[in-house]
């Protein structure tokens, strides 16, 4: 076990992340600002949205446990981390806790609905939008379809004239041989 440490103030963050804390701008704030359990939450809750009491109760745990073994015993940080970690053990009786994390937890509801309600609206607008090009290129076909009927039907009537004029030529050369011939 190492040897307890008793805080110098200078780059006291620096220090405290050397010990593994995760939190350690935290805890290097002034002692008085460290706050209850709900204190802790509130600051955990603003780094971690969307976590759970028991994410941030665990984060909590772990911190404290590592404050417990690097301050000296006789400091005020000690006696204050040791007060939050007995505070933290009788959390789920603490009004004030339970109050917060219900309040976190119908948040967490609001913007899970809100974010369901979003992705509809982006999946509706997608849709319409897919519907609106499928329209589009529908509407090009029928143009070209409508084109190239109307090139068919001209190219056929004009083919038949001139199968008409073919044929009555035809005829008429017919005609006119059958005369001579008379």
């Amino acid at each position: 076990m190492s040897t307890p440490t008793i805080i110098a103030t200078e780059n006291l963050a620096e220090e405290m992340e050397s010990w593994g804390l995760h939190h350690a701008t935290y805890w290097s704030s002034d002692l008085n600002s460290w706050g209850s359990v709900s204190d802790w939450d509130v600051y955990f809750i603003d780094k971690t949205p969307g976590c759970t009491k028991d994410e941030a109760h665990r984060s909590l745990s772990l911190e404290l446990n590592i404050l417990l073994k690097k301050l000296s015993d006789r400091s005020r940080y000690y006696s204050k981390a040791s007060a939050l970690k007995k505070a933290l053990e009788n959390s789920d009786n603490d009004s004030a806790n339970i109050l917060l994390w219900k309040k976190h937890l119908k948040e967490l509801e609001s913007i899970a609905i809100s974010d369901r309600v979003h992705r509809v609206c982006i999946v509706f607008d997608l849709t319409k939008q897919e519907i609106g090009r499928a329209e589009e290129q529908i509407s090009e076909k029928s143009k070209k379809h409508k084109a190239s009927t109307k090139e068919c039907e001209i190219s056929s009537s004009s083919s038949r004239s001139k199968s008409f004029n073919v044929d009555s030529k035809s005829k008429r050369n017919k005609d006119d041989e059958k005369a001579k011939r008379k």
